[in-house]
């Protein structure tokens, strides 16, 4: 299986089970990560990315990284792109760490249902990502659950696999 997305000059390619070649002339990164987050950026004519766990999440690694980038380019300039990894619906964390997060300004990331505290860990990232000026149109979320999608690797699932995760830079048309 493989899913593409490409939008404004940044190409993502994700394969999971499925392990036939894949065949692109362009330059690009690997990222493997079977529930973790892999994130993706493009500025310019330059490409980066790395994978995201719970725990560089929430000591906020995305803003580390990106911050260096903002030495170069415009907030504007910067296309990025999260996952395939676990929804909201996967990720059970404790009610410390949501309400640290809500104290903090980051609700939007935090749910809970029946007495359970869920963390949107893309979402979460993605908050960071705007607070640091990146415009929303410039930030996409991948719709794909590494645990619920049977063609992705999911640790949580017990698979000892992990997902290929292709970045390239595509000439806008």
């Amino acid at each position: 299986m493989e899913i593409l997305f490409e939008e404004k000059g940044l190409r993502v390619l994700t394969r999971g089970r499925d392990r036939s070649p894949i065949t692109y002339k362009d330059k690009g990164i690997l990222l493997s990560a079977s529930d973790e987050i892999p994130f993706f950026y493009k500025a310019g004519d330059s490409l980066g990315g790395m994978v995201l766990d719970q725990e560089a999440s929430l000591k906020k690694s995305i803003m580390d990284a990106v911050v260096l980038v903002l030495e170069k380019h415009r907030p504007e300039e910067i296309v990025c792109y999260l996952g395939p990894s676990l929804s909201f619906s996967n990720v059970i964390v404790e009610r410390r760490i949501q309400e640290e997060l809500i104290k903090n300004g980051y609700q939007a990331a935090c749910k809970r249902t029946s007495g359970v505290d869920y963390l949107d860990l893309p979402l979460l990232n993605f908050l960071y990502l705007r607070e640091l000026g990146i415009p929303a149109e410039n930030i996409f979320l991948s719709p794909y659950d590494t645990f619920d999608m049977e063609g992705l690797y999911s640790k949580k699932r017990g698979d000892k696999e992990s997902n290929e995760n292709i970045a390239s830079i595509v000439k806008e048309k």
